[in-house]
């Protein structure tokens, strides 16, 4: 999901909304009708979402034809975050710029301070002016969305002159009512 918004540091920036991994099994539940194919699954997610990220457990095994085939799956305007699994990325990365070409970013590892519901990710990849920020999902506590609004704030603070924020939520559990909550609460915040 793709919105445009007034920046409220004075620019203007696209929020893109996605989640991690498109098979995994909240979205089984929540998300793909019951008699959907298994290899329409990537198709039928990149009708609705424009950005993906990809755990490097699912896509670092792959051979090239399998990621084209992802790459075809998905359409032309899907973007791809690939997380890297740490260690020398030099190889891995050259064959994703060789079959993604710019539909693609490499992210490192969850930074070691990393705590909390939002974590920024760093891009290793492309001068790209993008902030990734991977969002825990909903859980029972009284106070998830007023804990969330605070730390995107402040880490939202630290993307001034980006041209898209991209959102991600990861997890087990209630994925899909995370992200319509995420969407709200940023267009609440402005």
């Amino acid at each position: 999901m793709r919105k445009n918004i007034d920046d409220s540091r004075g620019g203007s920036a696209t929020k893109i909304f996605g989640i991690r991994d498109w098979e995994c099994p909240s979205l089984l539940r929540e998300y793909y009708p019951d008699d959907l194919p298994e290899d329409w699954r990537l198709d039928y997610y990149a009708n609705e979402f424009s950005v993906l990220a990809v755990p490097a457990n699912k896509w670092r095994a792959l051979s090239e034809e399998d990621l084209e085939q992802w790459r075809e799956d998905a359409g032309d305007q899907m973007l791809f975050l690939f997380e890297t699994g740490g260690g020398d990325n030099a190889d891995a990365i050259n064959v994703l710029k060789k079959i993604f070409s710019t539909r693609f970013v490499a992210l490192s590892e969850e930074s070691p301070d990393s705590t909390g519901l939002v974590q920024k990710r760093t891009c290793l990849t492309q001068n790209l002016t993008l902030c990734v920020f991977y969002i825990t999902p909903i859980n029972e506590s009284k106070t998830y969305l007023k804990e969330l609004r605070a730390e995107l704030e402040a880490q939202l603070a630290s993307c001034v002159g980006v041209q898209r924020l991209i959102f991600i939520v990861q997890g087990e559990e209630r994925l899909v009512e995370t992200l319509e909550s995420v969407q709200i609460l940023l267009d609440l915040m402005g």
